[in-house]
């Protein structure tokens, strides 16, 4: 099997400590995230998951963390997180959705991994 490509621009996050098995990913997916300035290039961010892909989302606009709610009624301390992000956005296409969700992702060696910026 050939390794995944990931053709567009695109931020990879690991949401291993805060995704829950069951529950949609974009909670955790979305927030909280220490990130350069390169965030802003980014068009799509992958919700990664003990290794595979869980959700993909099209990035709408940051934001400082905990300024925006989320779904889940996840509250985020902004006093705790002062200089981090999140981003708010809608699920990818159909298609993107289905070339990547469920798929093992590119290794991440840390939170965040930038491809393609």
């Amino acid at each position: 099997m050939n390794p995944l490509t990931i053709t567009e621009p695109a931020i990879l996050l690991c949401i291993n400590h805060t995704y829950k098995a069951g529950v949609d990913p974009y909670d955790a997916t979305r927030g909280v995230w220490a990130l350069s300035e390169r965030r802003l290039r980014a068009e799509l961010a992958f919700g990664i998951y003990q290794g595979r892909i869980m959700g993909v989302y099209r990035i709408q606009k940051w934001h400082r963390a905990g300024s925006t709610p989320y779904v889940s009624g996840r509250l985020i301390d902004f006093t705790l997180h002062p200089t981090d992000w999140e981003f708010t956005g809608i699920p990818a296409t159909k298609d993107i959705w289905e070339r990547y969700v469920g798929q093992p992702a590119p290794r991440l060696r840390g939170p965040a991994r930038y491809v393609n910026i």
